[in-house]
């Protein structure tokens, strides 16, 4: 005969994942730089990609735009202060299983001109 089953658990849903990434690494103070993220879907499709930019002037929930072949990128410039950053970055899919990743960024002050260390003028 035929038999009522029921399967309760986990659904086993793969959550998305990706490599993260900025070109170039290190930049100045008021440069800009191209942050990028390589997508690994999971089970489902990939709905938004999402870094927090406050250490470098930008948004806490930059939104990145989707550029085909899974790669979402966003153009940011730095600004605040020097030093090396950690802008993480959470992918969601559209069953809102989230995944991690990590961009790191160098920021470094611009070259100091010549005028700003001797003065105006035409005298050494």
């Amino acid at each position: 005969g035929i038999e009522n089953v029921s399967l309760t658990g986990s659904t086993g849903a793969l959550p998305p994942s990706g490599t993260a990434s900025a070109s170039p690494s290190s930049i100045e103070i008021n440069a800009s730089t191209l942050l990028s993220v390589n997508v690994v879907p999971g089970t489902n499709p990939v709905a938004s990609v999402v870094a927090d930019l406050s250490s470098i002037g930008g948004s806490a929930a930059q939104a990145f735009s989707n550029q085909g072949s899974n790669l979402w990128t966003f153009n940011a410039t730095a600004t605040g202060t020097a030093g090396p950053k950690s802008l993480p970055v959470v992918i969601t899919d559209n069953a809102s299983l989230t995944g991690n990743a990590t961009i790191s960024l160098n920021v470094t002050n611009p070259p100091v001109s010549i005028s700003a260390i001797q003065g105006p003028g035409n005298v050494s």
